[in-house]
């Protein structure tokens, strides 16, 4: 990969920082390590030392998860590169709030935000010793971070308390984005208004989302996530950093292979579009271009309403996580209108629900309701086809509940596990709920709820193509819905240009 003939000559030629992991920094051969040297100055590469940064103490029970390290093991891996004559340019920390102050779980240490200050600045130190100039990158998981009360308050002392320690200061933060939980948007949003407040730079890590099975669908969860966060959200990071640390995709290049990690850097590149639309009469009238105002004719523009698209199947939502150390066993549940407080009308289409272990355990369970015709006092439940396919529709009123349980199975305590929900809305309304995990504990306790909320999905109403000038007229497409989620306007983008939404509310 380190040498001239390498194929990936042009995803190397755009490349601007490489990331060196302080693990593989101390256990690489010297060797290797100058062959990336060599490379990088070739290319004019920036180096960025990733650290886990909170420090481990020998006589804790804590600490036995990513984000901490033992002290000394950074500043070993930064003499490495020192000696080597490397000049690292930034240093990132992975997630040290998430996993030093607010991880409850044992390995966590709940430390106090001055208490991470020392401990962070203990593994620092000797690096910043050696590199007195190097740029601090705050990365921490989304929205997890968003999740914590007080956020910002913490992210403030902590990062003001660094800088004290440490003389450096933090110039960005990074976002490692749990791509299947629907609260990511959100919280990228809150992250970016915050960051430009502060003047501080926004990083993204644009990795796979969580279970993905083949390089294939890796590479297109790949694509599907930086084109969700600057095409849908119109959110351009500073830094974009490509990266996997999942088994797909397996290979880094050949560029030209569409399954490999340099084919999506040469794919980020592709140009980014633009498009602008106002509604005018019985429709929507707009211009697609490219960030230098250029038209992109003869493209298909394609107008969605949020909700249920019968045509198709149901959207998937998945969200992953970790079973509890004392939970050996669960249940899915469904509940509407009831112990979530809120209640509302509801109209909601969901299928088989799943719960899979993917490391540390092999369990597995499916959970689907009947689909004939019943009655719940006020609540109808009843079989739907969306997409050719038999699911499961509920309709109930303000007032009234739906809350069916699954048969109690069996799981693996510590495993990494995702949960799978098929669902949208009738007409775009939000769920007045969720489906969940329960688990229970060896006493037959409930112990805490593994909470998801599909999303309303989206129906096709209209498609148009642009004219010579890029305009188009999209007709047929509702002003308001009956809903939050509001009505986009969509170009998929294609093999030269990178795909772009409009919602009214831009």
């Amino acid at each position: 990969m380190w040498t001239k003939d390498a194929p990936w000559p042009q995803a190397a030629n755009r490349t601007k920082v490489i990331v060196l992991v302080h693990q593989t920094i101390n256990q690489a051969s010297i060797p290797w390590l100058v062959q990336v040297r060599d490379f990088a100055r070739e290319h004019g590469w920036q180096i960025d030392l990733s650290t886990e940064a909170v420090a481990k103490m020998p006589n804790e029970t804590c600490g036995g998860q990513e984000g901490y390290t033992w002290p000394g093991e950074n500043g070993g891996a930064a003499k490495i590169l020192f000696d080597l004559g490397f000049k690292v340019d930034w240093v990132d920390m992975d997630g040290p709030m998430i996993a030093g102050s607010y991880d409850t779980s044992t390995a966590g240490c709940r430390l106090s935000i001055p208490a991470l200050v020392d401990r962070v600045s203990a593994t620092l130190q000797d690096v910043v010793a050696l590199y007195p100039h190097v740029k601090l990158v705050h990365g921490e998981p989304l929205p997890v971070l968003q999740r914590q009360p007080h956020w910002k308050e913490d992210v403030e002392a902590f990062q003001t308390g660094l800088a004290h320690k440490l003389g450096v200061r933090v110039v960005a933060m990074q976002a490692d984005v749990h791509w299947t939980d629907p609260g990511w948007s959100q919280a990228m949003k809150d992250l970016h208004a915050h960051l430009r407040e502060k003047n501080q730079l926004l990083s993204i890590i644009y990795n796979p989302s969580a279970g993905v099975g083949t390089d294939a669908d890796a590479v297109r969860t790949m694509v599907e996530n930086f084109d969700a966060v600057e095409g849908r959200l119109n959110i351009i990071p500073d830094i974009a950093l490509i990266e996997s640390w999942v088994p797909n995709p397996v290979f880094a290049m050949p560029e030209t292979s569409p399954t490999t990690v340099s084919w999506v850097v040469n794919r980020y590149h592709a140009a980014r579009s633009r498009l602008l639309a106002q509604f005018v009469g019985q429709g929507v009238k707009g211009r697609l271009t490219n960030w230098n105002d250029r038209p992109i004719p003869n493209v298909t523009i394609k107008g969605y309403k949020p909700g249920v698209d019968f045509s198709t199947p149901l959207p998937r939502a998945v969200r992953t996580g970790v079973v509890p150390t004392n939970a050996v066993s669960a249940l899915m549940m469904v509940r509407i209108n009831t112990e979530c407080e809120c209640d509302g009308a509801n109209h909601i289409v969901f299928g088989p629900i799943g719960y899979r272990e993917r490391s540390g355990g092999s369990r597995a369970s499916i959970f689907s309701w009947p689909k004939n015709l019943q009655r719940y006092g006020g609540t109808i439940v009843r079989g739907k086809l969306v997409g050719g396919e038999a699911v499961t529709e509920v309709v109930a009123p303000p007032g009234q509940t739906f809350a069916p349980n699954s048969d109690v199975f069996p799981v693996t305590p510590g495993a990494e596990f995702e949960f799978v929900v098929p669902g949208a809305t009738v007409g775009g309304r939000d769920w007045n709920g969720y489906a969940a995990i329960a688990w229970i504990d060896a006493a037959g306790k409930g112990i805490d709820r593994f909470v998801l909320t599909p999303p309303p999905g989206k129906a096709l109403m209209a498609t148009t193509t642009t004219r010579p000038d890029g305009t188009f007229l999209l007709r047929g497409l509702p002003r308001g819905v009956d809903g939050p989620a509001s009505v986009t306007v969509e170009f998929e983008g294609d093999a030269t240009f990178r795909p772009s939404v409009w919602t009214p509310a831009q």
